[in-house]
């Protein structure tokens, strides 16, 4: 099956309309989801926008899908970092955890 198993997003695109670069879009695809999700934004994410987020989160509770979303306060797009002197680097060792802990949970290895 070509499917995974598992996805993770950091502060990905859940767009609602289909652009040239990404003619899939998340929010519109909420449905067709098949695996679980762990997907991290950071709130002052403006690339993104929270609003965007939440709405995708709404889609996939409607359609009865598997997930968890972390908003991470005060954190940008591109937070994840592995420079301890970065301001980003606490929220950005947490995501990289709960990824690690996800896979492990998710995948069972």
């Amino acid at each position: 099956d070509p499917l995974p198993d598992a996805s993770v997003a950091f502060y990905g695109f859940p767009a609602p309309s289909p652009t040239e670069r990404a003619p899939l879009q998340p929010l519109a695809e909420a449905n067709s989801l098949r695996s679980p999700l762990l997907a991290l934004w950071g709130d002052q994410d403006h690339a993104v926008g929270m609003d965007t987020v939440e709405a995708y989160r709404a889609a996939l509770a409607e359609a009865d899908r598997q997930f968890e979303f972390v908003v991470y306060p005060g954190a940008g797009h591109g937070f994840l970092t592995f420079d301890p002197a970065a301001l980003s680097f606490p929220d950005a060792e947490d995501a990289w955890t709960r990824t690690l802990a996800f896979l492990r949970d998710t995948l069972g290895t």
